[in-house]
């Protein structure tokens, strides 16, 4: 939510949550972004750092009434996209995830597909 004031904006982070796949992911924000919405904003839009892995990606690209699904949930529900989070490619929790979270990187196209993935699905 927008703090007004030039404070900046109270957001979200569905990083704090498990699930890599779409189907992991889009039932964590149906469980859990309504019930911080209402208790931190109830009356006002409330913002979003939505965090979208390779796996969740490729989905939403390549399924895209499940894109039209999260415009309307996020509409429907009074919340708003801040920021995305699309640093961890793959699984972010559990295993030895700081070892590996910059895998892969920006000189392989993996990376580079999947960052313009996330940008089209914002788009």
């Amino acid at each position: 939510m927008d703090l007004g004031n030039g404070l900046g904006h109270l957001t979200y982070s569905t990083l704090v949550h498990p699930g890599d796949t779409w189907v992991e992911m889009r039932e964590s924000l149906e469980t859990y972004l309504p019930a911080v919405k209402q208790r931190v904003s109830p009356a006002h839009p409330f913002g979003v750092s939505l965090r979208i892995s390779a796996h969740a990606a490729a989905t939403l690209t390549e399924e895209p009434h499940q894109r039209v699904w999260l415009s309307r949930f996020l509409q429907e529900q009074g919340l708003y996209l801040y920021t995305v989070n699309a640093f961890p490619y793959g699984p972010f929790k559990g295993g030895r995830v700081m070892e590996r979270v910059y895998e892969p990187d920006w000189t392989t196209d993996e990376r580079v597909d999947y960052t313009c993935q996330v940008a089209d699905i914002l788009a």
